[in-house]
């Protein structure tokens, strides 16, 4: 009888959800990665081991929950890490009055505003060029600055056809998390419009509040920004190109071993003027890509004079499909040491290659490749003046 009311009760269990699911627009989804490191390391100690491209543990696996109506959604993300579960990128809920608004309240990954630069090492093991500060393949062209910084409340307003004015406020999730409105508004929060013009590209500006007295024990008292502002262009057929520069309002520098200081003619380490940019070029079967990233008026510790570095990053990869979803990829980088340490002086520069070829199905994907990097800019700590590589082995899939 037990048994017969528990078949009962999952039964009705059952039926309420896909009812749910065709009357709310409930829908689940899945995506998930892991690389084994067959073998990795310099050529003394080789090892093996498991983990995510961006390093963390391995697999990922994930549910992704999404409901949606005209006016209300949710999303809420399960992630597997390893042995361990935790809530994911999106656990929010939003609300839209009409078209020509959104509310948003939670955690959030929405990406309305990221302007990327992913292709070849990004989507296997990072290493080498990609170890560098501010070397991230998303968001290398403009921010995420629609998300709140990850938890908070975003809003956007369309008010015409390819506009959009938005905010995004980041928020403690509880009590004890509060914030001064001063605070929240000119230390936290983040501005920024986009205008879409249909079949030529796109306008983004923005302006990313930073807190004071984060690492800058004498500007206790002075809030600054980052100012954004990108082009993304898509006019000519299978070409995109996209250029988009981050310039903080203050010009700090930290020397080594002193606090931060304000100064004519420097910049942080942690607020580069930083000028990137991206190109692809589709010709089927082969996709080209390139990229050049700067900072620009920096600190280099290896030369110490009082004057502005520069430093640079290169990059250029091309995918070919070789066979029906049997896609190569050979990915080269190049970044002197101002780009990747804020020194210049030996065995801090980096140049990285790496190859690769994988087996894609409708929902998956298995593929290796073979990756090195120059003085030691490995997924470990190695000495500066070491040759460093790595064969990954990708497990990927979506539902």
């Amino acid at each position: 009888m037990k048994k017969a009311l528990v078949v009962l009760l999952a039964l009705v269990l059952a039926g309420s959800l896909v009812f749910a699911q065709e009357e709310a627009g409930i829908t689940f989804g899945s995506w998930g990665r892991a690389l084994w490191n067959v073998a990795g390391g310099t050529n003394d100690d080789p090892v093996t081991d498991v983990h995510q491209s961006w390093g963390g543990d391995a697999p990922r696996t994930s549910l992704n929950v999404r409901g949606d109506s005209d006016n209300v959604s949710y999303a809420l993300d399960i992630f597997g890490n390893g042995s361990t579960i935790s809530v994911g990128d999106n656990a929010y809920i939003e609300v839209r009055p009409g078209d020509w608004a959104a509310l948003t309240l939670g955690k959030m990954d929405k990406n309305e505003t990221r302007g990327d630069a992913c292709f070849g090492l990004w989507n296997w093991d990072r290493i080498g060029v990609l170890k560098a500060a501010y070397a991230d393949q998303e968001g290398w062209i403009f921010g995420d600055l629609s998300d709140a910084d990850g938890f908070g409340l975003s809003a956007r307003l369309y008010p015409i056809e390819g506009l959009t004015i938005g905010a995004a406020l980041p928020l403690g999730s509880g009590e004890g998390n509060a914030a001064t409105l001063s605070d929240a508004y000119t230390k936290a929060a983040n501005y920024f419009v986009m205008y879409n013009i249909d079949g030529i590209g796109k306008i983004k500006v923005g302006y990313d509040t930073v807190a004071d007295g984060v690492e800058r024990t004498d500007l206790s008292e002075k809030a600054y920004g980052v100012i954004n502002a990108a082009f993304d262009l898509v006019a000519v057929e299978n070409f995109y190109f996209a250029v988009g520069g981050f310039i903080p309002t203050a010009t700090i520098c930290k020397k080594p071993g002193a606090d931060w200081t304000v100064e004519d003619g420097f910049n942080s380490l942690e607020q580069d003027i930083r000028v990137n940019a991206y190109a692809r070029y589709s010709m089927d079967p082969f996709a080209f890509h390139v990229l050049f990233g700067t900072k620009i008026n920096t600190f280099d510790v290896g030369d110490g004079k009082e004057d502005g570095a520069f430093g640079f990053s290169v990059g250029a990869g091309i995918d070919w499909n070789v066979l029906d979803n049997v896609p190569v990829f050979l990915d080269v980088r190049y970044a002197n040491g101002v780009y990747m340490a804020h020194d210049s002086s030996d065995n801090n520069d980096c140049f990285t290659v790496a190859a690769g070829v994988s087996k894609k199905w409708s929902n998956g994907e298995l593929g290796i490749a073979f990756e090195c990097a120059t003085n030691g800019y490995g997924r470990y700590t190695h000495d500066a003046d070491e040759f460093v590589w790595t064969i990954p082995v990708k497990f990927e899939y979506s539902f």
